[in-house]
């Protein structure tokens, strides 16, 4: 026992010994263990930098139900065809970066998606000098630059309140939406483009006015606004990529509807509103069936509730057609509101190269009062007009061909490329900061009809998209499927495994 001891305590010695020595098979177990750790922290620190690399759309998932975080395919080809280089600058510390997740989360899309893309920092506090080359405000939150020009971006205009009346009027929680990306993509397509429309809005006669917010919507998709009065007689700018005619009060005269004839005529577009006024426009009206429309007496009633609001016939959510003018309206399977509408027809008789097509419109059970102020009644009335009617409509002129041969110049016709565009609206609802405010769709409807008049081939709109959280709707069917998942169907998988491992270990 005693010499089992001394034999045990010489191999401790000798294994010290050894492991002082740096031999011996403790300080190799030592040294195979502690190399392996270093190359596990090795592969660690270079799968995190490969890692790093990668672009955040393909590392981070995006799981919203609305795709917050990912870009619109209309980003993705601006990036695609961007050849001009890009500087985004962000102002803002990192509190402030905090604030703004999905902007932080969008620059870092934009800046992986093209290298002519480059997103830079400004601490406010450390560089308070910066922006005031760019004239630059408290609210700047963005400097979006390149060699041709700059454009700023403002922090009020990336959310949206999308239901102020009923927060005010019944204690609803707020909703936003995140207008980030169509305001990025439009700068960055401003900065880069040489196609920058201009429109001009006719004065003079009692018309509507572009609010401020809608203004400023339009000016962020890169169109620039200036009224025009043709009271001067000098007619419509060269420079007029459209003009905008809002519900005059009062008619055009000779010499006005002159101007904007000989400016339709030699190519350019329109933007035309109506509404019900008492007053008779003659000079309006001859304008409008020079391009083969009418706008129609009276109002339109929706008489189908799927399309109209509660109790509000007037009120009407109609149908709306697939057409360039209303690409965002498609796209993303939107819906608009009109009230108070006039309808719009086709005249029976107008020049061959005008094609009319109906942009949105109401059902069959709809009817039109002449005399809605004065009508005692909402309900369809004997002598009341039968729908359906179109409330918006889209006019194309083509060139003129001669040719003797009827179907060969109905065949250019339908596919000649159009000199001028014209949109008429039966209504000015669509501009109307109370109702847009509530059907953001209204906004887009006028954005995408100018983006297709001034022929913008690169325009971009892109949608809102909701930053609220929406909760979570389940049906019965719902219910009753995921407790037979959770109450059944996992138990009995679980049970079961169980019992195929304890037999089988039995018989082992």
């Amino acid at each position: 026992m005693a010499k089992k001891q001394k034999s045990n305590n010489q191999q401790s010695k000798k294994e010290k010994s050894s492991l002082m020595r740096f031999s011996g098979n403790r300080f190799r177990n030592g040294s195979f263990s502690a190399t392996m750790i270093l190359i596990a922290i090795g592969i660690v620190v270079v799968l995190n930098l490969i890692v790093s690399k990668i672009p955040s759309k393909y590392r981070e998932l995006d799981m919203s139900g609305n795709k917050l975080y990912t870009l619109d395919e209309q980003s993705e080809e601006l990036l695609e065809r961007l050849d001009t280089d890009v500087t985004i600058y962000f102002l803002a510390n990192k509190s402030v970066e905090d604030g703004y997740p999905e902007l932080t989360r969008l620059l870092g899309n934009y800046e992986d998606g093209s290298d002519k893309i480059k997103v830079v920092r400004k601490d406010p506090e450390l560089y308070p000098n910066f922006g005031t080359k760019y004239e630059a405000t408290s609210s700047t939150v963005l400097i979006v630059e390149s060699e041709k020009r700059t454009k700023l971006i403002s922090s009020t205009d990336l959310y949206t309140l999308t239901n102020q009346e009923a927060v005010y009027y019944y204690g609803e929680s707020e909703k936003y939406e995140f207008n980030g990306e169509n305001l990025i993509a439009n700068a960055v397509n401003y900065v880069t483009t040489d196609n920058v429309p201009k429109l001009y809005t006719l004065t003079g006669h009692g018309e509507t006015e572009f609010d401020d917010t809608l203004q400023e919507y339009i000016k962020n998709s890169n169109i620039t606004l200036e009224d025009l009065n043709l009271a001067t007689g000098k007619g419509v700018p060269e420079d007029a990529s459209c003009i905008a005619i809002i519900a005059p009060k009062s008619d055009l005269n000779n010499t006005e509807v002159k101007a904007v004839s000989a400016y339709l005529e030699a190519g350019g577009n329109a933007m035309i509103f109506g509404s019900e006024t008492n007053k008779e426009l003659p000079n309006f009206d001859s304008l409008l069936e020079q391009y083969g429309v009418t706008m129609e007496e009276g109002i339109v009633y929706e008489g189908d509730a799927n399309y109209a609001m509660t109790d509000s016939p007037t009120y009407i959510v109609p149908k709306v057609e697939i057409h360039d003018a209303n690409s965002i309206v498609n796209e993303n399977n939107g819906y608009i509101l009109m009230t108070d509408a006039k309808s719009i027809a086709e005249t029976e008789k107008h020049e061959d190269n005008i094609t009319v097509t109906t942009l949105f419109s109401t059902t069959e059970s709809s009817y039109r009062k002449k005399n809605a102020a004065t009508s005692e009644s909402i309900g369809k009335e004997k002598g009341d007009a039968e729908g359906p009617f179109a409330l918006g409509v889209a006019v194309t002129v083509a060139e003129k061909t001669e040719s003797e041969d009827t179907e060969e110049t109905e065949e250019t016709e339908n596919t000649a490329e159009p000199k001028s565009k014209l949109v008429v609206y039966g209504s000015t609802s669509l501009i109307s900061q109370n109702i847009y405010m509530q059907f953001s769709y209204n906004i887009a409807e006028v954005l995408s009809s100018l983006g297709w008049m001034c022929d913008t081939e690169d325009s971009i709109a892109i949608a809102g998209k909701s930053i609220s959280a929406e909760a979570l709707t389940l049906t019965e069917a719902d219910v009753n499927k995921w407790m037979s998942v959770y109450l059944i169907f996992i138990p009995v998988i679980t049970i079961a495994a169980g019992i195929f491992v304890t037999v089988r270990r039995n018989r082992k």
